[in-house]
């Protein structure tokens, strides 16, 4: 539970973050809240690569600064950009004002998505990809992610990226082995 910005693995963004997995459930009293990163105020550039929130992550303050997101909070106009490469959400959203599959808010900026999945909901999203619980569990998706890294799609190094593999509830996850 947190005051501000609130991320499963980071309040605001050291970068980059890669090969990050969130299991746990994010509770903000306030503000942004995300699976991986809360959202950012300070002007750099996050970038976020193969990452995946398995956690649920809700916001509870009802004005328009409530946002929950899958992979990252509140991307506002002091950011230059941000990168988000071959990264999944399945946990639930829960905001009175915004969620996004992938981004909870952005304001005047387009950051660069690439190869990134979330689990559809009601509200669709423009960035990333929608699946269904169930194309969320199939081969089909464990191949983009994979093929993603070993062919280092766009010229983006791969190096170090961890493979991904089905956990026993047919989810990806990262392999670490």
């Amino acid at each position: 539970i947190s005051e501000g910005i609130c991320g499963g693995i980071v309040g605001t963004s050291p970068s980059p973050i890669f090969n990050c997995i969130n299991l746990g459930n994010v509770l903000a009293k306030d503000m942004s809240a995300a699976g991986i990163n809360g959202g950012d105020y300070w002007s750099n550039t996050p970038k976020m690569y193969n990452c995946i929130n398995k956690g649920n992550v809700e916001t509870i303050k009802s004005d328009i600064y409530s946002r929950s997101g899958g992979i990252y909070g509140y991307m506002r106009n002091a950011l230059s950009s941000l990168d988000m490469y071959n990264s999944c959400n399945i946990g639930k959203l829960t905001s009175k004002y915004s969620t996004g599959g992938l981004i909870a808010a952005i304001r005047e900026i387009t950051p660069t998505i690439k190869n990134c999945y979330y689990l559809k909901t009601e509200r669709d999203e423009t960035l990333g990809t929608p699946y269904t619980e169930e194309q969320m569990k199939s081969e089909e998706l464990l191949n983009n992610l994979n093929s993603f890294i070993e062919n280092n799609a766009d010229g983006i190094d791969t190096t170090g990226y961890a493979k991904w593999i089905k956990e026993e509830d047919e989810y990806p996850t990262l392999d670490f082995k």
